[in-house]
């Protein structure tokens, strides 16, 4: 299911970067991988760092999936299971949550990374240069 949205926010965002840019970039003698690495990337930055926190969360997000299409004999392993198994199964609450927050505090601090990556490549409105 992510594909499709990754796909279409990036579409949005490198579809909206203004071509005058790397037009001009050209005229002045800028190569192709120059003007991709200096305007084409910096300008999608926001766009790429949105779609891969997307991802990432739909990718934590995966238990519906693996509980209803797992393989036979709990030989599908997610993260989510075990949450899960704790809380419904066993009873443990305790567990469960300990699990869960730790799945939390890793998807924050990799958005976290993410997000001060995306500041130092590119500062400025998160428009795609058009706007």
């Amino acid at each position: 299911m992510t594909i499709p949205f990754v796909f279409l926010l990036l579409m949005g965002f490198f579809g909206g970067i203004n071509r005058s840019l790397e037009h001009a970039a050209a005229s002045l003698g800028a190569s192709r991988a120059a003007r991709f690495w200096r305007i084409t990337l910096p300008l999608a930055s926001p766009g790429i760092v949105t779609a891969f926190m997307l991802a990432l969360v739909e990718a934590f997000a995966v238990f519906p999936s693996a509980i209803l299409v797992g393989q036979p004999g709990n030989a599908t392993h997610v993260l989510t299971l075990p949450i899960y198994a704790g809380a419904s199964q066993n009873s443990d609450y305790g567990a469960a949550a300990a699990i869960a927050i730790i799945m939390t505090v890793i998807e924050l601090v990799i958005l976290g990374v993410l997000v001060t990556v995306r500041n130092r490549i590119y500062r400025g409105p998160a428009t795609g240069g058009n706007g």
